[in-house]
């Protein structure tokens, strides 16, 4: 009974200490919706314009899928590899 009631009481004075701290931090610090609206915007200009570019060079979509597809595999299959290589030695370390 006691316990709570000095939780409560510090739990509102450390509301009420850092209540002015949280005003400063959204005042001094933009919204994050706008910087996600960057990004939006960047990847959206981006994307025009590299597919202006495939299409002025007359680089087909097959091309590019076996180019996505190449890089795809690339870069995960050495994940795969090493994630099996670490099941199996798990496998032996708990059987013995």
């Amino acid at each position: 009974m006691i316990l709570n009631v000095i939780l409560d009481i510090l739990l509102g004075i450390i509301k009420i200490l850092l209540i002015p701290i949280d005003a400063i931090i959204n005042l001094l610090i933009p919204n994050l919706s706008t910087y996600t609206q960057y990004i939006i915007d960047f990847f959206n200009i981006v994307t025009t314009y590299i597919g202006w570019g495939l299409s002025a060079l007359g680089i087909n979509a097959v091309i590019i899928g076996l180019v996505v597809s190449f890089l795809t595999f690339k870069l995960t299959a050495p994940a795969f590899v090493y994630v099996f290589k670490l099941m199996f030695k798990w496998y032996h370390t708990v059987k013995g």
